[in-house]
């Protein structure tokens, strides 16, 4: 994979198409570009380039997280699932957000990997109720759409205020490194 920033587009005199041009800025372009046929069609995935997060702030949230579930009295998993619906990012599928539809009675909150947020939607399969759910990207470094570093700052600055609206103290809530990585990285206080 190679990262690039997009040039101005030339248009051919020859065949009228547009000839897309960019400047590679990080990657092993030359490595791939030595085993490409120039001659075969190829479908081009551009995204915005985002710096990644860092393993500290994926630690701190799980940390916090403890924490909140420790202070109220339920697991830690119940909490991440909850903090990630809330303030995390939908699992994206060919450009769609991906649902789930889970029997109604099933408490979702209690997988540790699996992050479903609860729409109003429901309907009645062979008798029994269930509900529509949006799957939310989880945080782990095992994932393959790891939060970027603006997704994990949304996500933690919502887990702080809501530890903080069931009254854990500031020096509960981060140590004075965690505090230094978040306002660093971040620009979370």
């Amino acid at each position: 994979m190679f990262r690039a920033i997009l040039k101005e587009p030339e248009v051919s005199f020859d065949t009228g198409r547009v000839i897309a041009r960019h400047e590679i800025v990080g990657g092993n372009y030359r490595e791939w570009y030595a085993d490409q046929n120039l001659y075969k069609e190829y479908e081009l995935d551009l995204k915005q380039y985002r710096n990644p997060r860092s393993k500290d702030a994926n630690s701190y949230f799980h940390v916090l997280c403890r924490k909140i579930a420790d202070r109220i009295g339920i697991s830690s998993a119940e909490v991440k699932n909850k903090m990630i619906s809330r303030y995390g990012q939908y699992e994206i599928i060919d450009g769609s957000i991906d649902y789930w539809i889970v029997r109604d009675e099933v408490d979702v909150t209690k997988y540790e990997d699996i992050h479903l947020q609860p729409t109003s939607q429901t309907q009645v399969l062979n008798g029994k109720l269930y509900r529509v759910y949006a799957r939310m990207r989880g945080v782990g470094l095992k994932h393959d759409k790891a939060y970027d570093t603006k997704e994990m700052s949304i996500l933690i600055d919502g887990t702080i205020s809501e530890a903080k609206e069931i009254g854990l103290t500031e020096a509960e809530i981060m140590s004075t490194k965690e505090k230094n990585i978040l306002r660093e990285v971040y620009g979370i206080d």
